[in-house]
Parts: structure tokens; C-alpha cells; sequence
């Protein structure tokens, strides 16, 4: 927090000369301040974080096509194992969650808003669902008591 007492001598020239710089940067594209803006403004306080834990992309070749890519979200008492395979229809999700003690419902989001219900059997297997390419994160909510839990942002 800022207090007028206490700012150092000088620094109100290093705050105008960063403010200067800045200023100077160019402007990003509209779609890319409105996607962060959406970001903002729909995070929520109340949500698990489920961390992005493995990634087979990682292991391997980052450039590489190779099909199919493994991921793994840890985090709030979730896990979930995701196998996504290249189709010429999108990407095919397939996998697994594991969250003791709740019946979830899963959902695949995108930045802008929009996504797919990816159905989840009562023993946490996903039914293979086939998605657009593109960024995505996870999100799954107990049928039970309403909480949920968020991956990280991952492009498919």
C-alpha cells in the first residue's frame, strides 16, 4: 500500500521514467485486452487450483506432433489424467479424474467464454469427446456440494 510517508528520494523519478517506457510499448491487439479482461473478471475466489503437474510434450519434443499427449492436473483434492489425441476432426480428450468423495461434472473452457461438457461416468472415466484445437483449462464442479477446482490453461 502506498504511503506518503515513506517513498524514498528518487523514487519518483524511477516511477516517471517506468511510467515514460511504458507508455511507449505498443498498444496489444484488442482481442488479447479482452480475453484478459474476461480472465479477470470471471476468475473466482471460491475455486480449487489444480496445477499442471506432467505434461508429456515436456518429456519429449515440444515441437513434435506426436499423438497422443498425456496431461496431469494435481491440486485441492483433485487429480485428472487426460490423453488427447490428434484427429482430423480436432483433438480427441479421453482420461480420468479422481476426486474422493464427489460426483463431478467436467467442462472444458475456453478464454473467451465458450466450452464443452466432456461427460464423466460415476467412477471418473471421461467419455472420449472430441474438441476444437485451441487454449483450454478444465474445470471440474461437484455434483455434491458445488465446489470446484480449475486447470491451468493448456493449448490442445
Amino acid at each position: 500500500m502506498f504511503e506518503p510517508g515513506r517513498v524514498r528520494k528518487g523514487d519518483d523519478a524511477a516511477v516517471s521514467t517506468e511510467g515514460r517506457r511504458t507508455r511507449a510499448l505498443p498498444r496489444p491487439p484488442d482481442d488479447v485486452v479482452e480475453t484478459a479482461r474476461r480472465a479477470f473478471l470471471e476468475r473466482r475466489a471460491n475455486v480449487g487450483r489444480a496445477d499442471l503437474v506432467f505434461d508429456s510434450l515436456l518429456d519429449g519434443d515440444p515441437t513434435s506432433d506426436a499423438s497422443p499427449r498425456v496431461v496431469m492436473f494435481c491440486g485441492c483434492g483433485i487429480a485428472a489424467l487426460l490423453t488427447i489425441t490428434r484427429t482430423d476432426q480436432g483433438r480427441d480428450v479421453t482420461g480420468a479424474v479422481f476426486a474422493p468423495g464427489h460426483a463431478l461434472a467436467l467442462s472444458i473452457c475456453r478464454p473467451l467464454g465458450e466450452g464443452a461438457m466432456l461427460p464423466c461416468a460415476d467412477d471418473g472415466c471421461l467419455v472420449s469427446t472430441t474438441v476444437a484445437p485451441g487454449t483450454v483449462s478444465l474445470v471440474a464442479r461437484s455434483t455434491v456440494d458445488g465446489r470446484a477446482w480449475r486447470c491451468d490453461w493448456i493449448r490442445l
